[in-house]
């Protein structure tokens, strides 16, 4: 699986796990099977006794809401802008237990 898809799944996942409330049960249900269980198109129609676009319609308008939940809150662009202000916190933290740690050696050798 090339790296473009599996961030693109993973994105898919956390937009589900966010504001998969809002969708209805059927498209909670299919939308499920397909990120969460990893079921394929053909998979899912058979288990819902349709087609494999009936199913693939279903999952493009339930992607598409969630889409549109994400725009209007940014509640996934929020946590990517905390992680990766965490990330670079932690790296200066990192940077400032060194010096101190090398001021702290200096000290000892005077």
């Amino acid at each position: 699986m090339d790296l473009d898809t599996l961030a693109d799944r993973e994105r898919r996942l956390r937009l589900f796990e966010l504001y998969g409330g809002v969708l209805n049960q059927h498209q909670f249900r299919i939308l499920s099977l397909n990120l969460a269980q990893d079921w394929s198109l053909a998979e899912i129609a058979t288990a819902e006794g349709t087609s494999r676009a009936a199913v693939h319609e279903v999952l493009q308008r339930a992607q598409n809401t969630l889409a549109e939940h994400e725009r209007a809150l940014g509640l996934l662009a929020a946590e990517e802008g905390r992680r990766r202000t965490r990330t670079r916190v932690l790296r200066e933290l990192g940077q400032i237990r060194r010096r101190v740690d090398q001021l702290e050696t200096l000290l000892g050798t005077l």
